[in-house]
């Protein structure tokens, strides 16, 4: 499955400091670019549609101001009504209660169907607003300007969209591509170095599910203290890229994606979002690769690998909270079919394949129990 290289037709110019990496072509809309670098203002110039005339920015506490209000005024000097949205930060705040009071001020500017919300944050910025847009009057347009790893490697690629609920995490939301992407890499040094260390656990699921050279990349890392290299972010982002474009909607091969996430969404339930994603990823990356060491289907020693790169990164290894608690959350995961828990669980280090048609395997409570430490 190749990825696009830039195409000497396409619409776009990129900027000095911002490259076009690739098109996103997931069947079921338009493709769509990603750009990297650190020039989302100017990039955001050479993706936006005359059509456009009416924009909403989106923002949390934390990327409103910082980042949100210079690409709001590049819009306004572009000719464009702009509406200005911030809700506070968090996980908490990606609820269907927020969502109700964006879209009420939206109404209430009259944004009209030709408009575009350009969201801006980590991922609970972009899936909240590509609900938002999924959805306000019927699907409006949206772009993603991703200023954390963690959303720039996986949340802001591939058009899911969701809030969470008090049954869990995600249950809620639609399959709607952006237009656009813009991975401001610049952003990255303005994180704390725990909010890199929570990117880098999808770096490693990209890894580990299809690209072992990657994998070893990581390995080779000195120190994880700085934001990665353009390169490792890349190949991190082609992964989902090349898997997107072949399973847009999650019918097959886009499962492999969900390593980890069985475990981490429960964990992140049981702990009223106290665990961050990052960190529950790692730790539902050990637990489901433990299921595969159990089930005969992954070899020990790549659990052994995985863990310790977690490790040597600096996420943690061990489930916050009791496997009771987390339990109830297994049964309501969006994943589960006809009752059955269902988790993706590797092979190998860069392979992941399909057994019997399926890309996730059934899972029962008392093998969890058993992975659980």
């Amino acid at each position: 499955m190749p990825l696009d290289a830039p195409r000497s037709q396409t619409t776009l110019t990129s900027t000095a400091r911002m490259k076009h990496l690739f098109d996103v072509r997931p069947r079921v809309s338009e493709p769509y670019p990603v750009l990297c670098g650190e020039g989302p203002v100017d990039a955001l110039h050479s993706v936006w549609r005359p059509e456009w005339r009416q924009a909403v920015v989106v923002g949390d506490s934390n990327t409103a101001a910082l980042f949100g209000k210079p690409l709001a005024l590049r819009l306004r000097e572009l000719g464009c009504e702009v509406l200005e949205l911030e809700f506070p930060a968090g996980e908490p705040s990606k609820t269907r209660a927020t969502k109700e009071r964006l879209e009420d001020a939206m109404l209430a500017a009259r944004i009209e169907r030709g408009a575009c919300i350009v969201a801006v944050g980590g991922g609970v910025v972009l899936d909240l607003a590509g609900f938002l847009a999924a959805t306000y009057l019927r699907g409006i347009a949206h772009i993603h300007v991703a200023t954390t790893l963690l959303a720039q490697v996986d949340a802001a690629i591939g058009g899911k969209t969701a809030v969470d609920t008090p049954f869990g995490k995600n249950l809620i939301g639609a399959f709607h591509h952006p237009r656009a992407v813009l991975l401001d890499q610049a952003a990255l040094r303005s994180l704390p170095l725990v909010e890199l260390r929570h990117g880098l656990a999808e770096c490693v699921k990209h890894a580990v599910i299809r690209d072992e050279m990657l994998f070893k990349s990581l390995e080779r890392l000195t120190s994880f203290d700085d934001p990665p290299s353009a390169e490792l972010i890349l190949r991190s982002v082609a992964v989902k890229v090349a898997i997107v474009a072949v399973d847009p909607l999650e019918h097959g091969e886009r499962r492999s994606l969900n390593f980890g996430h069985t475990v981490a969404h429960a964990i992140e339930a049981a702990t009223n979002h106290t665990t961050a994603h990052g960190a529950a990823v790692a730790i539902g990356m050990i637990i489901e690769a433990r299921l595969a060491v159990m089930k005969g289907w992954l070899p020990k020693d790549a659990l052994d690998r995985i863990v310790a790169l977690l490790e040597r990164i600096g996420l943690p290894v061990r489930a916050p909270c009791a496997f009771d608690a987390a339990a109830p959350f297994f049964a309501i995961d969006k994943k589960t079919s006809e009752g059955r828990i269902q988790c993706a669980l590797p092979e190998q280090l860069g392979v992941f394949g399909a057994h019997d048609g399926q890309w996730t395997r059934s899972v029962t409570l008392a093998e969890l129990l058993r992975a659980w430490t």
